[in-house]
């Protein structure tokens, strides 16, 4: 074929040059160029363009991260945007609601995807299901605690009212996180700990095995005691949570990798169980590699399970 066009003239090969350069053009029209009977619209797309319009509920001079009481079954776009939702957090509580669900219990909202603990922890107390509806109107001034809200019941021709009183406080949450279970998210709504140290110190929980005290903290590497003391009062432990590594089964290597056992510990520890000897962690205490250890503590992250 090649052979043949090699054949023709000069002025046969730009002829069909331009032949095929026109084909090119005609076709990339019809390819690119939308027909107008396949543009769609999506219905969805534009119900939420005409919710983000600001609702005349919202006072002018809103500001956004705002905290008041609302109702996720009926709120427009732009109220849910006010307290902090994501838009990705909006769509799936938009299509939620379409689809018939229902948010019955504060819970619930934490369910829904995209909305974190950390908005769900600000905004809890302030979430009114379908059985509580009462409008609340917005207080433009400083943020309150989550739990400043004094809520009174009145029964007035069975619909519930509520009263409510505002009190100026600080701009941190009155949180209790229990340092077993928290996520980063909840590490970090504290004073002087960001993402980082946040993930610092879920690492470092999961290569000891859980805290046994909120002391420990300060083995995380950058989080000072000082940091620790302004949010004690935040921190509880739940030593249940604990899990201890059984040093009757597990590798030299995985001994040797937790942050209270060095080599030498963990290959007295795997010499002593290759003789058959090994019974407790507090063998080891008259060991010279262990001199430097608290035993009491390897007690509480080391056991010999047997079975």
């Amino acid at each position: 074929m090649w052979r043949d066009l090699l054949t023709l003239s000069k002025r046969e090969q730009l002829a069909l040059l331009t032949l095929v350069v026109l084909l090119i053009l005609v076709a990339s029209v019809f390819l690119i160029a939308p027909s107008e009977h396949d543009v769609f619209v999506d219905q969805e797309l534009i119900a939420w363009a005409e919710g983000v319009s600001v609702s005349k509920d919202i006072p002018k001079g809103a500001k956004l991260d705002t905290v008041f009481f609302f109702n996720p079954n009926h709120e427009s776009v732009s109220r849910l945007q006010m307290l902090g939702f994501t838009n990705h957090a909006i769509i799936n509580l938009l299509k939620y609601r379409e689809a018939g669900g229902r948010i019955k219990t504060p819970e619930k909202l934490r369910s829904i995807y995209g909305v974190d603990s950390v908005l769900y922890v600000k905004l809890e107390n302030y979430i009114l299901c379908d059985d509580v509806r009462q409008e609340v109107s917005y207080q433009p001034e400083k943020r309150v605690s989550y739990d400043a809200y004094n809520i009174m019941h009145h029964e007035n021709e069975g619909v519930k009212a509520y009263q409510t009183t505002q009190v100026l406080v600080d701009d941190r949450p009155k949180l209790s996180i229990e340092i077993n279970s928290a996520d980063t998210a909840m590490f970090a709504l504290l004073r002087g700990i960001g993402p980082v140290l946040s993930k610092r110190i879920v690492a470092y929980r999961n290569r000891i095995g859980g805290y046994c005290s909120v002391d420990q903290l300060k083995e995380v590497y950058g989080l000072s005691m000082q940091v620790i003391e302004q949010n004690r009062e935040y921190l509880k432990v739940d030593e249940k949570r604990v899990m201890p590594m059984d040093i009757a089964k597990a590798s030299l290597k995985q001994m040797k990798n937790h942050p209270y056992l060095d080599f030498y510990m963990a290959k007295d520890i795997y010499e002593i169980r290759k003789a058959g000897q090994l019974n407790s962690i507090m063998q080891f205490r008259d060991s010279l590699s262990f001199a430097k250890a608290d035993m009491q503590l390897l007690a509480r992250y080391f056991v010999v399970d047997v079975r």
